[in-house]
């Protein structure tokens, strides 16, 4: 876990396997650094720092809190799960299948244990494969080309 620069008696806290920044109460006074700080000094209020993450800690952000809020406090998905999240989240893929069981066939392949679930690690594949079958379309059709 990093930390930024005490700042009104709050510090940003950055912890580096999750990439959730969030402001955390200093646990000591704070003061300018370097400087010692008196206790007759009134506090100015200042700035609160925060660490931003990236774009792309943003997007693992929002697909880890994404699974949990389609599996609630389960810690998994179950197949009622899987379809809400398809249909609020993948309007158009559900839409362009011509198959009425397509979740039922996604759910099939995702619950390796056949137990109804489905855990982070399944989930995450399937927006792999759905972000490598939109990556295939977007190389093949969409990406301008370079000319040579």
């Amino acid at each position: 876990m990093f930390a930024s620069a005490c700042t009104s008696g709050f510090f940003s806290s950055y912890d580096s396997t999750c990439f959730v920044a969030r402001l955390v109460p200093c646990a000591a006074p704070c003061a300018p650094e370097g400087a010692a700080r008196r206790e007759s000094t009134p506090r100015l209020p200042q700035a609160v720092k925060m660490v931003v993450p990236t774009q792309l800690e943003q997007a693992m952000e929002t697909i880890m809190f994404t699974f949990h809020h389609y599996g609630g406090d389960k810690g998994y998905m179950n197949k009622d799960d899987l379809k809400r999240f398809m249909e609020k989240e993948f309007t158009e893929f559900l839409r362009n299948q011509k198959d009425p069981l397509a979740v039922d066939k996604i759910m099939k392949d995702l619950d390796q244990c056949r137990e109804g679930q489905i855990n982070f690690q399944s989930f995450y594949s399937l927006i792999a494969g759905l972000n490598i079958a939109c990556n295939d379309y977007y190389v093949a059709h969409m990406k301008p080309k370079s000319r040579s």
